[in-house]
């Protein structure tokens, strides 16, 4: 069922993520993406918010969940060490969430992570 649904799927996925991601840039200022954007799997972005804590951000975001690093770094306090391979200096790196949808993800679940997430980083960008 995986095989023959991957491509429609990824699709899907892929579109649901440019829609969070477009909607995030035209909501906020000082969005950028991380990455690779043309060569990526499509239910993953990498985002920076300058200015924004990234672990502030993500306690502020209930009910949606996001990472502070690669899958690989799940737990560690310490920046992204892809993202820091990748040339991002320490302070992006630290401004920086991925957000992953998956095959259940909606387009009322990319409305609601983008209205968090403004939220969110409104909050921590007055609190610093």
């Amino acid at each position: 069922m995986a095989e023959a649904e991957r491509e429609v799927e990824s699709a899907r996925v892929a579109n649901l993520r440019d829609d969070l991601v477009d909607q995030l840039a035209k909501r906020l200022d000082g969005v950028s993406q991380n990455g690779d954007v043309f060569n990526r799997l499509p239910n993953t972005a990498n985002l920076r918010f300058a200015g924004a804590d990234a672990e502030a951000v993500a306690a502020n975001l209930d009910p949606v969940a996001v990472s502070l690093g690669s899958a690989c770094n799940s737990g560690s306090p310490e920046p992204s060490g892809v993202l820091r391979a990748m040339g991002l200096e320490e302070q992006a790196a630290y401004e920086s969430l991925r957000f992953s949808l998956g095959r259940f993800t909606t387009p009322d679940d990319i409305k609601l992570a983008v209205n968090r997430t403004v939220e969110a980083v409104n909050f921590v960008r007055e609190m610093t």
